[in-house]
């Protein structure tokens, strides 16, 4: 029986323009590699004139014109889709769905290929590029909302992000599913580990998006709090000098520490060493980090509305505050350390009872083959 073929339409797909390295969508395909034939078009839109299509090794790679503020976004996108058409028909690229990974961008090729083919398509939802587009887009609104009602089944990657799209675009949809990132080397296979008690906090993230990540904001709660310290993991990259600058007008020297980056099972040991994740990020679209660090045992610090907030509720290992609340942060970082033996004592307790494993790469890889599955069953 041969497999399911499944055309993915990806922006940001890391290719070999290496203007991207996240691997969410990559690390999905290569887990179902054995349900589907998977075929993806690399999508990158670029500031210049110039349209490319072309096959580069396991991927196709389009590349198209982006206008400042995405103006004419719709017309483009169905210029563009009709392009794509006449493409996939010259190199005879056989399909039998459509997955598009971004509403509003990829989206839009998606639905409109769908036209052009008859072949019906699925979504993911990525928030912070969705939501960007759909509010600062009114007059295209009534398209995002066409796309997202006539996709055949929704998986939602940004959870938190479901009541605010719903309610913009006016629509529930009927047929729905989560789909967490799949995070590599993340299992709760590891946890025989002792329970420490640290007063030391980490953050995992790129420095040049320390503001957006809520770096600054952490290292203001933590200058209250002379009894905890703070240390940075991750590529410095042009804004180095800026967050050592930063850390000395707080007088955080001593207590802010920039380690750089390790090999991803490097940092996977050294969680142990600390109390909790601290990475209060504005728009956080999902944010494997935060996976990483629950099924190693480590709380985390997410803000409300962003990161894996809306895959789980009520846990006292999973801490939401307001983006920018250097108050609340500072409250999270003294609960985290008072209750931080029963706090990682539940966390694994959670872990070995299942209640995390929907962020297990076997659970998510099989809700996907079912999902795409019914969707072609009941074509």
């Amino acid at each position: 029986m041969s497999k399911t073929k499944v055309l993915h339409i990806v922006s940001d797909y890391p290719d070999h323009t290496k203007l991207n390295n996240t691997k969410a969508v990559k690390n999905l395909l290569e887990a179902t590699d054995n349900n589907f034939e998977h075929k993806v078009v690399a999508l990158r839109r670029i500031k210049n004139l110039k349209i490319q299509f072309f096959k580069f090794e396991s991927y196709y790679y389009f590349q198209v014109p982006s206008l400042p503020f995405a103006l004419f976004h719709v017309l483009l996108s169905l210029i563009y889709s009709i392009y794509l058409y006449k493409k996939i028909k010259n190199d005879f690229i056989e399909f039998d769905i459509i997955h598009a990974h971004k509403l509003t961008i990829d989206g839009l090729f998606a639905f409109f290929l769908s036209k052009m083919t008859n072949i019906d398509f699925v979504l993911s939802v990525r928030a912070d590029t969705d939501l960007k587009f759909i509010n600062r887009k009114p007059l295209s609104r009534w398209l995002f909302k066409k796309v997202f009602r006539d996709s055949k089944h929704i998986f939602w990657v940004s959870a938190w992000s479901k009541p605010n799209i719903c309610q913009m675009l006016h629509h529930n949809h009927n047929n729905e599913s989560l789909l967490p990132n799949i995070v590599s080397n993340a299992s709760s296979k590891v946890l025989s580990k002792k329970i420490t008690n640290s007063k030391k906090f980490i953050f995992v993230g790129r420095l040049e998006s320390a503001e957006k990540k809520g770096l600054l904001h952490v290292i203001q709660a933590l200058e209250h709090l002379p009894d905890y310290s703070l240390d940075i993991y991750g590529p410095p990259g042009n804004n180095l000098e800026k967050i050592l600058k930063y850390i000395s007008e707080h007088h955080m020297q001593e207590r802010v520490s920039i380690k750089g980056v390790l090999s991803k099972d490097d940092l996977l040991k050294e969680y142990n060493n600390y109390c909790a994740l601290l990475m209060p990020s504005k728009n956080e679209t999902f944010g494997m980090v935060y996976v990483e660090s629950l099924l190693n045992g480590l709380p985390v610090l997410c803000c409300e509305g962003s990161g894996i907030d809306g895959y789980i509720t009520n846990s006292n290992y999973f801490s939401t505050v307001s983006f920018g609340d250097v108050k609340s942060i500072a409250n999270a970082i003294k609960c985290f350390y008072v209750d931080q033996f029963e706090i990682k004592q539940k966390l694994m307790e959670d872990i070995i009872n299942g209640k995390l494993s929907f962020f297990e790469v076997e659970n998510i890889q099989s809700s996907y083959v079912r999902d795409l599955l019914d969707v072609k069953k009941n074509n």
